[in-house]
């Protein structure tokens, strides 16, 4: 294969992914790992990469690149020395020390500054997972203007340096020599500052006029529109994105992540299999961010009986997925009005029964993209810093069962209650048991 492309490295929770795409947008090749991102050492999660991109451009032949993005989960700070070596990565998995705040970045800085003075001690800066591994690449640390105000609305930038502030889209450097040896990229590659994956996401998928609302489908769930001002709901967020206005919504913790969970504790679901009940699924299986930000949230499965099978449970987890997409959304039209439709991204979009579940519980059409395969939001990124503007095409629309919906909405106070009920129990959950120290009788 001969021609120019554009590569994106895609760093998210469950898995890592380089992906080359063509002038068009065109899915020139693809390479993934299934691994859990956020328990890597830094250095290994830097040769996973490496050798990622080496084993892709092996697969698709002569192929220059013309740009790279890397874009990773976050917000995931790393602490460096002066000197650029890090020093800590502050752990963001949900527990409960963060429950008293309701904001996970803040909560878990204040914990690194109480509990790891030692690192404090030998830091300088504070980088993001992104800006750090651009500058593995490149050998210059940066942070793209979201992420900046993140870190400054958690009270890093007062007691640390935060790297140089780069738009999204800029070229931050060429790919160093060494580096570029082991991905089998010329020595120079443009490398492009990054962002979140799922700021990426958004990008490629044309949020904003064109696309006024959008969902991010993977690991986790994103979801949100374009508003002129900030929202005034506390439980819903508002950011900046790459155009005029705000994004803004909210971010969950249960997607794929829950699924995933169902098949490993109740085997394959069967597809479209059908059933009369359903159990209601609270889906805070790693805590929850929008809307309730409790990280020491837990699952719940209400409503079991005994006529009850795995599909059915299966179809309760996939609900419960769409019931949190709902309540933000809900959220949202209180304010701005419900939306015409939503267009849909990630890798959770290759799942028929959750986006016909999330189609009907929002009530609306929602456009799938082409092509389907996840993870091209760096790529498409990269693209962007070279002067091409890509956006995924729409392949097809899911429209809403208008039974389904009234029954999604029917369900939503329930599931309100039911969050609310639990609020006072999750930290009495969340205690280990007791270890037994005699015997028993």
């Amino acid at each position: 294969m001969s021609g120019k492309g554009f590569l994106g490295l895609d760093i998210g929770l469950s898995g890592l992914r380089a992906s080359l795409v063509g002038q068009r947008g065109a899915l020139l090749g693809q390479r993934r790992e299934q691994v859990e991102c956020d328990r890597l050492a830094l250095p290994d999660l830097t040769a996973r990469l490496e050798a990622l991109v080496r084993d892709l451009m092996r697969d698709v032949g002569p192929c220059g690149v013309d740009a790279m993005a890397v874009c990773a989960f976050g917000p995931a700070p790393v602490l460096l020395t002066a000197a650029g070596e890090p020093v800590l990565r502050i752990d963001m998995r949900p527990d409960a020390t963060t429950a008293a705040t309701g904001d996970d970045l803040r909560a878990r800085v204040a914990a690194c500054r109480a509990t790891r003075p030692d690192a404090l001690g030998r830091a300088a800066m504070a980088a993001d997972l992104t800006g750090y591994l651009a500058g593995e690449l490149t050998g210059q640390v940066v942070i793209d203007p979201g992420t900046r105000a993140d870190f400054v609305a958690a009270g890093i930038g007062a007691w640390l340096a935060l790297p140089p502030e780069m738009p999204a889209d800029a070229i931050c450097g060429g790919l160093r020599a060494q580096v570029a040896a082991r991905m089998g990229l010329p020595a120079g590659t443009p490398v492009v500052a990054g962002c979140y994956d799922s700021s990426a996401d958004l990008l490629a998928a044309g949020f904003g006029s064109l696309r006024p609302a959008c969902l991010v489908v993977g690991t986790t769930l994103v979801l949100g529109r374009l508003t002129a001002e900030p929202v005034r709901d506390p439980a819903l967020r508002s950011v900046s994105h790459a155009g005029p206005g705000w994004f803004s919504g909210g971010w969950t913790n249960a997607a794929g992540a829950s699924l995933e969970l169902a098949g490993r504790w109740l085997g394959p679901a069967r597809a479209e299999a059908p059933g009369a009940a359903t159990p209601l699924v609270l889906p805070f299986f790693c805590g929850e961010r929008a809307p309730i930000w409790n990280a020491a949230a837990s699952g719940a499965v209400l409503g079991l009986t005994s006529t009850m099978s795995a599909d059915d449970l299966h179809r309760g987890f996939a609900e419960g997925v769409a019931l949190s997409a709902l309540d933000i959304a809900d959220r949202l039209a209180c304010e701005i009005g419900p939306a015409a439709g939503w267009f849909a991204s990630g890798g959770g979009i290759r799942s028929s029964g959750l986006m016909q579940a999330l189609s009907d519980a929002l009530g609306a059409p929602v456009a799938l993209p082409d092509p389907v395969e996840a993870g091209l939001g760096p790529a498409y990124l990269a693209a962007r810093a070279a002067g091409v503007t890509l956006v995924l095409a729409e392949r097809s629309v899911l429209s809403p069962c208008k039974v389904s919906t009234n029954r999604f909405r029917r369900r939503l106070a329930p599931y309100r209650a039911a969050q609310a009920a639990l609020t006072s129990l999750y930290a009495a959950l969340r205690e280990p048991d007791s270890q037994m120290t005699g015997e028993c009788a």
